[in-house]
């Protein structure tokens, strides 16, 4: 495997692990584990969790931002637009009940260093400046993003999407009618 395979499996892996176990259920040991390589493999690549975790955020941030902005410009009215962007969320808690990346590292933010907690801020910032694009309205955007992912920690503690849907409907329901 090379150099660049090695990380990219690492960081998909870690990905994973972190959205099913959060931050504290994760060592670089699971992480060698699950990819197949030593733990000096991921430590060459990752010297401190801390970078590893950083790592992550940022390409959860972009990846998810960028699949937010399509799925957002694809929507014809306000009403589809919310409704698509939450379904991202019930299409990551379909899978294996996962959390939102950086909603799960906000959830433990007190063992994060500042340099993540800023990478997790600005997620939810950019997240709330997509919303208000839409929305015309920052406290609606951060009434949208904090009602799902809310929504998501519930989901989670009861292993059922139910909560997530509902919060997904009901939003969907609060923007019919708004262009």
């Amino acid at each position: 495997m090379k150099r660049g395979e090695v990380r990219e499996r690492i960081l998909e892996a870690g990905e994973a692990l972190v959205r099913q176990h959060g931050l504290n259920g994760v060592s670089f040991r699971d992480l060698a584990d699950q990819v197949g390589v030593k733990s000096a493999s991921v430590h060459y690549h990752f010297p401190t969790k801390d970078d590893f975790l950083l790592v992550l955020a940022q390409r959860y941030s972009e990846r998810f931002l960028e699949t937010a902005e399509s799925v957002i410009a694809s929507g014809k009215t306000v009403a589809e637009k919310i409704r698509g962007y939450s379904n991202l969320f019930l299409a990551a808690f379909a899978e294996d009940g996962r959390m939102c990346l950086c909603g799960i590292l906000a959830a433990e933010a007190a063992d994060l260093s500042d340099p993540v907690r800023r990478e997790i801020a600005g997620f939810f910032d950019a997240n709330i400046n997509l919303l208000k694009g839409v929305l015309g309205d920052a406290s609606e955007a951060r009434f949208v993003v904090t009602s799902l992912e809310g929504a998501m920690l519930l989901a989670r503690v009861e292993k059922s999407p139910q909560h997530l849907e509902s919060t997904a409907r009901d939003l969907s329901d609060r923007y019919r009618g708004r262009n």
